[in-house]
């Protein structure tokens, strides 16, 4: 693909209010006083019920410490259960409790890519050299195939590879199998342009400057259908904020 955009997408601004509850309507004037005598005295004196968990038989689970960081979950045409997050991070389950972990790091043994350094070299120029993967995803499309959506943010001036400016990229890559390899597809999205890149082969429409403010750092994707079969995809983080990109 070699489509070299910003998406300057729907921003999703979300506000969340909590709201207090009152009494029942059929409360009457004495629960109503025993309530506010209750809700007044001090919390420490009131014993709290505890509750087994009704859906899982903890001597069932199996504790063997495998992570996956920033986790989007997908679930295979064979029922089983996909996790897979930053770092390359990858396992599975058929109960959604016990994981095996499948894969991790990001280096050529990982088995999602034949070879990481090659599939994703374009993103690791972009980032001026420094390797590295962040919250991915994963989803089944219509032609059976498993899209796996990559990023990554690293500030090529920065010798440690910090995020500390929105330098990022986001592309996609393609397997039959859910477990890879992946074939790199291209990158689509870039963010963090000095205004030399934006007059150049990075320019987004009449945008002069790349502003972190305003414009998307470019990582973080989750890919979703809406309820008419339309795909989508949210990206973004605090700098520039979440943003919504209609997907073909």
């Amino acid at each position: 693909m070699a489509i070299r955009s910003l998406a300057l997408a729907v921003s999703v601004l979300t506000l969340a209010g909590c709201g207090g509850g009152g009494s029942d309507g059929g409360s009457n004037s004495s629960s109503s006083s025993s309530s506010s005598s209750s809700v007044g005295s001090s919390s420490s004196s009131v014993a709290l019920e505890v509750f087994d968990n009704p859906a899982i038989d903890p001597t069932l689970v199996s504790y063997n410490d495998i992570a996956v960081h920033d986790p989007s979950v997908i679930r295979a045409e064979d029922g089983t259960f996909y996790v897979v997050g930053s770092h390359l991070g990858f396992a599975k389950s058929t109960d959604l409790v016990n994981w095996e972990l499948v894969a991790n790091g990001v280096d050529d043994a990982n088995p999602l890519f034949n070879t990481y350094a090659t599939e994703i070299a374009e993103g690791i120029e972009w980032t001026g050299g420094h390797v590295g993967s962040w919250a991915s995803d994963i989803i089944r499309l219509a032609d059976g195939r498993y899209y796996f959506y990559y990023n990554h943010c690293a500030n090529p001036e920065s010798e440690e590879g910090l995020c500390n400016a929105p330098h990022s990229y986001l592309g996609v890559a393609v397997s039959d199998n859910v477990e890879g390899p992946y074939e790199d597809q291209g990158i689509f999205l870039y963010s963090g342009q000095t205004d030399e890149q934006m007059q150049g082969d990075y320019g987004v429409g009449d945008l002069e400057s790349f502003d972190a403010f305003v414009h998307p750092n470019v990582i973080d994707p989750t890919a979703f259908f809406d309820k008419d079969g339309q795909l989508w995809m949210s990206y973004g983080s605090y700098s520039g904020g979440i943003f919504v990109l209609k997907m073909d």
